[in-house]
Parts: structure tokens; sequence; C-alpha cells
């Protein structure tokens, strides 16, 4: 996991994207992202749906 993160914050900084690693959001809170702010917010305590679910945008 930690050369996942690593590799999302280089390519995030070389683009002058912002992350935000938090752990104050629910476990159902997925990751969210401003395009005009130009950050992603990552959730340290989310999980993963169950397989065969889909969000909607």
């Amino acid at each position: 996991m930690a050369e996942i993160s690593n590799y999302l914050e280089k390519v995030a900084f070389d683009h002058n994207i912002n992350i935000v690693w938090t752990n104050k959001l629910a476990p159902e809170t997925p990751p969210g992202c401003s395009l005009h702010y130009r950050s992603i917010v990552m959730n340290l305590n989310w999980h993963h749906p169950a397989k065969g679910t889909q969000q909607s945008n």
C-alpha cells in the first residue's frame, strides 16, 4: 500500500494537486476530489463496498 500511496503523492505533486489523508471520516464515506481546488481527500477509514454493488455518480 505504501508504494501505491507514494506513487499517487508523486503524480499529484507533479500536477500541482493536493492530497489530504484523513481518518476523521465515516467508513461509508468514499474518497472525493475537487477539480476547482485541485484537491483529493482520501479516507483512511473507508472500506470497499461489497462486490456487485456500485455507486452512481
